[in-house]
C-alpha cells in the first residue's frame, strides 16, 4: 500500500521518462515540509525501494520498479554455510 506522497512520486517519475533524481523530487515535493525536506522525501523513496516500487540506479537516481521486493541474499565468501548438505 503506497501513501499519497509515494503515489505522487511514481507519477513524477513516469512524467520524467521513468527516471528521477533526489534533487528533482525535493524540488517538486519539498514545499510540504517546514524543515529537512530532502530527509523526508528520501525516507519515502527508501521505503519505496524496500518494497520494490522503485529501484536505486546509483546514488540519488531512481527508476520505477517492478513492485516485487528485492531479495537480500548477500553472503560473505569467508562465512561457511550452517547446514550444508
Amino acid at each position: 500500500m503506497l501513501t499519497q506522497l509515494q503515489k505522487e512520486i511514481l507519477l513524477c517519475c513516469e512524467a520524467n521518462g521513468g527516471i528521477v533524481t533526489s534533487a528533482e523530487l525535493t524540488a517538486a515535493f519539498g514545499g510540504r515540509y517546514y524543515m529537512n525536506a530532502a530527509f523526508h522525501i528520501g525516507n519515502a523513496v527508501r521505503r519505496m525501494v524496500a518494497n520494490g516500487s522503485m529501484i536505486r540506479e546509483k546514488r540519488g537516481v531512481f527508476k520505477i520498479g517492478t513492485g516485487v521486493k528485492p531479495k537480500t541474499t548477500a553472503k560473505a565468501e569467508n562465512q561457511p554455510e550452517l547446514f550444508e548438505s
